[in-house]
């Protein structure tokens, strides 16, 4: 950015073809390129452009006696908003719907075998509240070089029943190093029950299988490890899995 000095250009205000003018609070004025504003079109700035589209269409359409409600809501805002403000304040939430959520438990220092011959299943047992999960993730890597498959689960308490399977991949393609592996469900169920959330590797080795991080305390009350050991659920009243999930209110 530079400063313009010259005279014959201080008067100039706005964009001249690749160039830009702007007069400075101070009255000086700026040279510089043209600016772009970003537009990284994710799709929630997507989702959020069609309501908006949705919402002029709508107020466009409001009677003369919606438009002084509009006006009266507004009034009560700090400061006053006029209708288009106060319609478009109400009118874009509701048309986004509701948000996606996350429950997770982030703390670790331990490392947990998933995949192993004694332990093909690791993770938690907590408590989902009617929710509606569409990703589970685990901070997982590979041990040596497994060959089956990850699997991410959730199975019921009593009886101890699979509720749902998401195939993940190959456990050959866990990294060397700790990362959140992450997996959107591809049907989303709603869970309202005690329930465990499980990585699973199969044709796991002592020397080729999976491992995921857990932290060696009680983190999260009323949550516990649980390790699927050959014939019994092994559980840990005192460490707690890294993990996350995503959610929507069932």
């Amino acid at each position: 950015m530079a400063l313009v000095k010259s005279h014959i250009f201080t008067t100039i205000r706005g964009v001249t073809g690749d160039l830009e003018f702007r007069l400075r609070k101070n009255r000086k004025t700026d040279l510089s390129k043209k600016r772009f504003p970003s537009n990284p079109r994710t799709e929630a700035q997507q989702a959020v452009r069609l309501c908006y589209g949705k919402g002029v269409q709508a107020y466009n359409q409001l009677t003369p006696a919606e438009l002084d409600y509009w006006n009266e809501i507004g009034k009560g805002y700090s400061p006053p908003l006029d209708a288009y403000r106060a319609f478009m304040k109400d009118f874009i939430p509701t048309c986004l719907g509701p948000s996606e959520q996350t429950e997770e438990q982030t703390q670790h220092n331990d490392d947990i075998v998933v995949g192993y011959p004694d332990y093909e299943k690791s993770g938690q047992r907590l408590t989902i509240p009617n929710r509606k999960i569409t990703k589970l993730a685990f901070l997982m890597k590979k041990w040596g070089n497994p060959t089956g498959s990850l699997y991410f689960e959730i199975r019921r308490i009593t009886p101890d029943e699979l509720i749902y399977n998401q195939l993940v991949g190959d456990a050959s393609s866990l990294p060397e190093t700790p990362e959140w592996i992450e997996k959107a469900l591809d049907t989303p169920p709603t869970i309202n029950e005690e329930v465990r959330i499980l990585a699973h590797i199969t044709d796991g080795t002592d020397a080729n299988h999976g491992r995921m991080r857990a932290m060696d305390e009680d983190v999260k009350a009323n949550e516990i490890l649980t390790r699927w050991h050959t014939n019994f659920w092994d559980e840990t009243l005192t460490y707690d899995c890294a993990y996350r999930y995503k959610y929507y209110e069932a």
